[in-house]
């Protein structure tokens, strides 16, 4: 348990009172190519740091569609005290629409609250530890819009009775279905599921799936929604093989390496400067 602190303490420094946070909104946020952890541009390693806040985060989106990515680094929130928040780190894969309208993209979202939190090092170590793939091509049928929607054919099922998964009133009244959709999650209270459809057309249809990863507990939830309008398109079944071929992956033992690494070599650098230092003088 003490070399587990240690370790967490030697990657993530130690927690302030009052966190500062890299804020790098004026440098350029979209790039018309696919950023990698060896091309991050170099102007976010000379943000600014801005003083007073309550958490750090990145926002890292690769537009696959657009063959874009969009990088963010800011902070939310002045604060007087530090409260003690774990980091999170959230990866999404999610596609929208249909035919030429269809995009999708993978989402990186990682937010903490110890001072400086947040840098160019950390996003590299977070895409490298990182592998996201999916085959949303596979599904293109389930998102191709259809009217009128067979509210029969929707699947209309939970198994939970709390409500903070299943939050949409299923029409009582299948012919009143707009959008059929269903909602599931994996955590440590099991595999939760909420299944009906929206008695309104203005969800768009999309398949979103997103894991996201407690960085110091090493434990992982994740959640898998589907909006959409064809016969049978929100089955278990669906729901399965969508979970099959989307692979969302984090290796948190060579992300906290990789911090060790980096800061043994800046140890390293440090005490041949001072026996330089030490031998000139």
């Amino acid at each position: 348990m003490v070399f587990r602190l240690f370790i967490l303490f030697v990657c993530f420094g130690p927690l302030s009172t009052a966190i500062s946070c890299y804020d790098c909104l004026s440098v350029p946020q979209l790039y018309n190519y696919t950023v990698t952890a060896d091309t991050i541009p170099k102007a976010y390693n000379d943000c600014p740091i801005k003083s007073n806040q309550t958490m750090c985060y990145i926002s890292f989106q690769l537009l696959l569609t657009s063959n874009q990515t969009k990088i963010i680094f800011a902070s939310t929130g002045e604060r007087t005290e530090k409260s003690s928040v774990s980091p999170l780190l959230s990866i999404r894969a999610d596609t929208h629409g249909s035919g030429a309208n269809q995009s999708t993209k993978h989402v990186f979202h990682y937010s903490c609250a110890s001072d400086q939190c947040t840098n160019v090092d950390i996003l590299r170590r977070i895409l490298r530890s990182s592998t996201v793939t999916d085959q949303f091509v596979d599904f293109k049928d389930l998102l191709i819009p259809v009217e009128p929607v067979d509210g029969h054919s929707c699947l209309l099922f939970f198994n939970k009775t709390e409500s903070d998964i299943c939050d949409m009133d299923i029409p009582t009244d299948p012919h009143q279905c707009r959008v059929c959709s269903t909602k599931d999650m994996q955590d440590s209270q099991g595999y939760r599921i909420c299944a009906g459809c929206f008695a309104y057309g203005h969800h768009i249809s999309a398949i979103v799936y997103e894991v996201q990863f407690d960085i110091n507990d090493q434990t992982s939830e994740d959640d898998l929604l589907i909006n959409c309008q064809p016969k049978h398109c929100n089955g278990i079944e669906t729901i399965k093989l969508i979970r099959q071929k989307t692979l969302i992956q984090f290796n948190y033992n060579q992300f906290i390496n990789d911090s060790q690494r980096s800061k043994l070599n800046i140890t390293l650098f440090f005490m041949m400067i001072v026996l330089l230092i030490q031998t000139l003088f």
